[in-house]
């Protein structure tokens, strides 16, 4: 009998033994990727999934949720159960660099005014019709309609932000606010109001990154149930209320995947092809317009896919100013992909040029983003600020800065 008790022992601790190898070996094998779409396909083979609209990936399991989001730096997060057992739904925003170059990750984590049973059903719906946006009006404006529901029913908790460096919270405030005067427009002293009111809290470092638990504000109860529920609020006060506890929850990686624009003396040079396999050279498509305005997408991307249609419109304006709209497709060497672009831009009559972006493209605009816009005069050089992600009115904006600039330089043309 003793003999027996002390073999299913010896069975039980070997049992525990390769469990713990086992989860060492696959995060020895994560530690060892440096190729995100490698790393991506890993996080798939070990049950994880994307949170939409986000790159931020989800694991549930006996264990709990826990949270990964390797481009932002979070190497774990494991949601406490108040989160995890909430009314309303706890999703995820972002997780990858804020800006191209700027070394500031971020993830935005925020509450869901609905039942879990909503937020899955409202997902398929999204899921569904972002399938047939490709190629069908109809469906192109039900998904609006359906990622506005999802942007009502949505109130911030906290971000997570990174930044390189032993930093502090006063040198992210500093950063963020650079950012959304250079990027986001705002008068330098409304972002220094913005960012003087931000609740910031040390969560942990990573290699040469310092994270952060940020929380920038939480809708008051008359802002929250104009647009929702008004029965979820008192579950969203108390969430949002003491952020600073969840930071013994993380666990820090340094982000993979930082992008950064590579410029050779200020301008880029290159060879592709467009969608019908015919030859692009760099010094020709710039050579022949004032401004172009390169708009980075991916077939992925449905919030790229809706913007691409008001794009043709803007060529269509500025065309004839000495502007052009090029679109670069991400994943344009993948051939199903290629072919799926192509037959959405013959849908919707997509007139202007689209590019693929080879092995040298990906390694002048390294990106897991979309869409990102970049503007160059006629020699190939970066003018102007870039616009990150879809912002229609920001694009002409600058296209019509750039054209003025431009002009400037020569009155005569």
């Amino acid at each position: 009998m003793k003999n027996r008790d002390n073999i299913v022992q010896f069975t039980m601790i070997m049992l525990i033994f390769a469990l713990i190898l086992c989860s060492c070996s696959q995060q020895s094998k994560l530690d060892s990727i440096t190729d995100p779409q490698e790393y991506v396909n890993v996080l798939a083979e070990q049950g994880y999934s994307s949170i939409y609209n986000s790159l931020v990936f989800e694991k549930t399991g006996k264990g709990g949720t826990v949270w990964t989001a390797p481009f932002a730096g979070i190497k774990s997060f494991k949601l406490p159960s108040e989160l995890s057992g909430a009314k309303g739904v706890i999703a995820a925003n972002g997780g990858s660099e804020s800006i191209p170059g700027s070394g500031l990750v971020a993830v935005d984590v925020v509450y869901l005014a609905m039942t879990e049973n909503e937020y899955k059903q409202l997902l398929n719906n999204l899921s569904i019709t972002s399938l047939y946006a490709r190629a069908d009006a109809g469906a192109l404006k039900q998904y609006q309609q359906l990622s506005s529901v999802y942007a009502a029913a949505s109130s911030p908790l906290f971000s997570v932000y990174g930044i390189k460096g032993s930093g502090s919270a006063d040198d992210l405030k500093s950063l963020i606010r650079d950012i959304y005067v250079k990027y986001g427009g705002l008068d330098e002293s409304l972002a220094m109001i913005v960012t003087a009111a931000m609740s910031v809290y040390p969560a942990g470092t990573a290699g040469d990154y310092s994270f952060f638990l940020v929380q920038s504000g939480m809708k008051d109860q008359e802002a929250f149930t104009a647009e929702k529920n008004a029965e979820f609020y008192a579950e969203y006060e108390s969430l949002a209320g003491d952020i600073e506890k969840y930071s013994s929850a993380f666990s820090f990686q340094r982000p993979l995947g930082l992008t950064e624009v590579n410029l050779s003396d200020g301008s880029i040079s290159f060879e592709t092809a467009d969608l019908n396999g015919a030859p692009v050279k760099s010094t020709d498509l710039f050579a022949s317009h004032k401004v172009t305005m390169i708009n980075i997408w991916s077939t992925t991307c449905s919030v790229c896919l809706m913007e691409i249609p008001v794009l043709q419109e803007m060529n269509e304006k500025y065309n004839a100013e000495g502007a052009q709209i090029i679109g670069l497709l991400y994943d344009g060497d993948d051939p199903d992909a290629a072919q799926e672009a192509k037959d959405f831009l013959a849908e919707y009559g997509i007139e202007y040029t689209n590019i693929i972006a080879n092995d040298a493209l990906k390694n002048i605009f390294p990106t897991q983003s979309f869409p990102m816009t970049y503007y160059f005069d006629s020699e190939g050089k970066m003018i102007g600020e870039p616009v990150i992600g879809a912002d229609l009115t920001k694009y002409e904006e600058r296209l019509k800065e750039n054209l003025a600039l431009e002009r400037s330089k020569d009155p005569q043309k």
